[in-house]
């Protein structure tokens, strides 16, 4: 096996993704307090699921997974 070697990095960004108890606490904590921005969300039955926020050239992912049902 012959290994290429590297010319360079591929990997433009890596995002943290956390699951988080109650996401409304969440972003409240993130945008109010630390200045991130809500850029992409994902909403189900009204309810904020999912959300990437993004501060400068810093991201981080936020996702609430359901309690009850077969999703929990």
């Amino acid at each position: 096996m012959t290994l290429v070697p590297n010319t360079g990095a591929n990997i433009k960004q890596a995002v943290p993704f956390f699951a988080v108890a109650n996401i409304e606490e969440s972003v409240r904590y993130y945008v109010d307090g630390l200045g991130f921005k809500m850029t992409k969300q994902w909403v189900v039955e009204g309810k904020l699921r999912w959300c990437w926020l993004l501060q400068v050239d810093a991201a981080i992912m936020l996702q609430e997974f359901p309690k009850e049902g077969h999703a929990a």
